[in-house]
């Protein structure tokens, strides 16, 4: 555990050196934290490794024998394990090629960070923003998404390359194929998909409106909002996958207040961004940053994972504050905060929610 909280300061404190050393740092610790996770022991995954390693060594077919049809996978084999067309195809690839979970665990990480890598070059922030863009995100639910909810991390990166790619050319149809290979990934992604349908509504509002209007109505949800989840619930248990009524008798429990109040602060630091720095596409992540607020204020556990379809921009705004506090001595303070409070959030993450990784070893 203590690897990852050595790292998550490495990456801080690339923030604040010049250029070159910053990327130094930054790579560094990019190549020692791919290292730590794709040669990991392969039970270091919770519960969820357990079923993972069963689906790969008793489910997944050599290349072969892979249902080359997506529709017809969906209807006939994907009810029984619940894992998507796509991820049991790049599993299956993995497979032929040498049939052991240690090396599906390796090329599955380093695509993952691979396609990590290329969003955050992707969205042009200088090279201390890239830091702190990474420590915030791996601060929160980096290691939970790349260590136990497998497919949907692929999922979660596919959408978020959708929000923050500028696309030249035909860029409806590249996204709609984008977002409908995410569904093959991992069925939340419907959701994710009216989610951005409704983005691209509330971005013909303009910000000074739809931010207060938002923060408010996320938290009349927040402690109002039960009802609105079981109805959601219902119907992707009966019209998306039958494994969401799982969560229909938990449809009452709250998000966790501090991840709450969090995203709400991001918002704000969003605000703040877009209104010193108006040409550099922070509009964009502002309304983005709305739209995961307004999903993670629904009381329900089942939301923690939509939200990081959205989260990418909750990692910018840390990223961008230095832009937001350009006095030298407020930006300092807000270093010092931000710095104790993710730590303290992901050094409680770590011991509460991924327990597993307090014994690290390597699976070698």
């Amino acid at each position: 555990m203590i690897y990852f909280l050595v790292i998550d300061c490495v990456l801080f404190y690339s923030a604040w050196c010049r250029p070159k050393q910053s990327k130094v740092l930054y790579t560094t610790a990019i190549i020692v934290l791919w290292f730590l996770i794709a040669f990991r022991n392969i039970d270091l995954g919770g519960s969820d490794a357990q079923v993972y390693q069963e689906w790969f060594h008793t489910a997944v077919p050599k290349l072969l024998q892979v249902e080359w049809n997506p529709f017809v996978f969906q209807r006939e084999i994907q009810d029984k394990w619940g894992f998507g067309w796509l991820f049991t195809l790049l599993a299956s690839v993995i497979k032929t090629i040498v049939p052991t979970y240690e090396f599906f665990q390796v090329v599955y990480v380093t695509l993952s960070f691979g396609i990590l890598i290329l969003i955050i070059e992707d969205m042009q922030l200088k090279q201390q923003e890239k830091g702190l863009f990474l420590f915030a995100y791996l601060s929160q639910q980096m290691i939970w998404f790349f260590c136990v909810l497998l497919r949907q991390n692929l999922a979660n990166l596919v959408v978020w390359f959708v929000l923050e790619h500028k696309f030249k050319k035909h860029a409806l149809i590249k996204k709609a194929l984008l977002l409908y290979l995410a569904t093959l990934l991992h069925t939340s992604a419907y959701i994710a998909i009216a989610a951005i349908i409704a983005l691209w509504v509330i971005r013909k509002l303009p910000a000074r409106k739809i931010v207060p209007g938002s923060l408010l109505i996320g938290v009349i949800v927040f402690f109002a909002g039960k009802r609105l989840i079981s109805y959601i619930l219902y119907f992707m248990a009966n019209y998306v996958d039958t494994r969401y009524s799982m969560y229909l008798n938990a449809a009452g429990e709250s998000s966790n207040a501090i991840n709450f109040i969090l995203r709400l602060c991001f918002v704000v630091l969003l605000y703040l961004e877009f209104t010193r720095n108006r040409k550099d596409g922070s509009e964009k992540y502002l309304y983005i940053g709305v739209m995961g607020f307004l999903i993670g204020s629904i009381p329900q556990a089942l939301v923690v994972r939509m939200t990081e379809y959205f989260a990418i921009a909750n990692s910018y705004a840390v990223a961008k504050y230095g832009k937001i506090f350009e006095r030298k001595e407020n930006g300092t303070i807000v270093a010092c905060v931000i710095f104790i409070m993710f730590l303290i959030v992901f050094a409680r993450f770590l011991n509460m929610n991924a327990d597993f990784m307090r014994h690290y070893e390597l699976f070698f």
